[in-house]
Parts: structure tokens; sequence; C-alpha cells
């Protein structure tokens, strides 16, 4: 008898970041793109923090701008177990030998992940040391806080901000025949999958009419900014149910 079992093979392995550049755009596109007509642009880290920017080339020296949206994956689970049991017995029949194995595979995976994004505004430069940009409209008021434009994926339109909860199981019933004579070997096996997964899928891009943008005071001086009336939630209490199989 053959038994191979592995016990949670993944657990938490905290947050990935991948930063999506959407391109670099002169300087005067963005900043009417998001501030309208007028506005202005300052850096807000950085060597020239502060700085306001008059000069298109900038001190960057390309006069580009890059919106880019930051996504933070949580891995909090991806445990899988895995149990493949075998049984075989072997049989003199005549001059040869008969091997017969049966065999029942077992497995379980957790996907329980969060996707968080942000949506950035910075100037394009080599050696990582590209600076976050500030638009302020031509009344004064700020359009992006700190270089976000907004806690979302607001540039892919507000999408894939979700949480998965969802657990898949696969069997698979198994059998085989080998037949020995000499040298010589015939073979046949044949194996049958099968499976569900279960759990729950939380998005506002999910249908349903949930809602996936609030207002919130993201760094708490009592005041929201543009940037924090274009804040990502996730509908935690409407989940999209997974039930396949």
């Amino acid at each position: 008898m053959d038994r191979d079992r592995s016990v949670p093979l993944l657990g938490h392995l905290g947050p990935v970041h991948l930063e999506l550049p959407l391109g670099g755009r002169r300087r005067g596109g963005d900043r009417t793109a998001l501030g309208g007509a007028g506005a202005t642009l300052r850096y807000v880290s950085g060597p020239n923090n502060g700085q306001a920017i008059t000069n298109p080339s900038g001190p960057n020296g390309n006069s580009l701008l890059a919106r880019v949206v930051v996504f933070d994956t949580k891995l909090n689970s991806l445990d899988i177990v895995t149990n493949d049991l075998r049984a075989s017995r072997v049989y003199d029949i005549g001059k040869g030998e008969l091997t017969m194995t049966a065999g029942f595979y077992k497995s379980r995976q957790t996907i329980d992940t969060d996707w968080l994004w942000t949506s950035t505004l910075m100037d394009v430069r080599d050696d990582g040391r590209a600076a976050l940009v500030d638009v302020v409209e031509a009344a004064g008021v700020p359009q992006t806080q700190n270089g976000y434009y907004a806690f979302g994926a607001d540039y892919f339109g507000g999408c894939c901000l979700r949480s998965d909860r969802v657990d898949y199981n696969v069997n698979a019933p198994s059998g085989s025949l080998n037949d020995k004579v000499g040298r010589f070997a015939l073979g046949a096996s044949v194996r049958y999958d099968f499976g569900n997964a279960r759990g729950s899928i939380f998005g506002s891009d999910m249908g349903g009419g949930h809602v996936g943008t609030t207002a919130r005071d993201m760094n708490g001086d009592g005041v929201i900014s543009a940037a924090e009336r274009r804040v990502a939630v996730i509908p935690l209490t409407s989940p999209t149910p997974v039930d396949c199989g």
C-alpha cells in the first residue's frame, strides 16, 4: 500500500505588491485630465518635495508623468492538503504476473485572498527615484492627496477590489491492470476526477447593485478631500456565493 500525503503547503504569505503604470503622458495632459483647465502640479515626495512644477520639462528632464495603479494582494491562505492512497496486489497467472492497483486521490485547497488597490500620480525617471505628484485645480483645491488620486483602482473604472473565500475539493478514484510476461508488459488504467468549489466572493463588480465607492477620512484630519471621496470598499455584507460541482 502506498500513501502520499502533503499538509498545509502554503500559509500566510503576506502581501504582494505590484505597480501597473498606465503609460507616460506629458504633464499638461495629466494635469488637465485630473484637475481641469488651469490646474497646477507640485511634488509631494522626493528631493523636490513641496516644489511647484512650473517648467514643463521639470526636474526629471522629460516632462512625463505616469498614472500608476498599485495593488496589494494579501494571501491570507493558500493552504492545500493532498492525499493519494493506492493499494496493489500481484497475481501469478500462467507464465506471467498480473498486477492490480486501486487508488483514491483527494485534495482540498482554501483560497483566501484580498485584492486592494490605489491610484497614484508620479513623475517618470530611472533608478527607482520616481516621486509622487499632486494636482491642484485652478481654484486651489487639490484633486490628489499626497500623490494619491484615489484609494482604489479608479483609473480602471473602480473595479477589482475583491475578497475571495473559496474552498476547492477534488476527488479521483483510479484503477490499473498490468500484465507482465517475460520481457513484455501490457498495462491499462482509468481515473475519474470530480470535485466542487464552495464559498463566497466579495466585490462591488460582481453585480447585484453592490456599492464599491465611499467617502472616508483616510488621514484622519477631519476633512474629506477629493481623493478621499474616491475610496473603494468591499461589500462584506453582500457576498456572491460560489457553489460549483
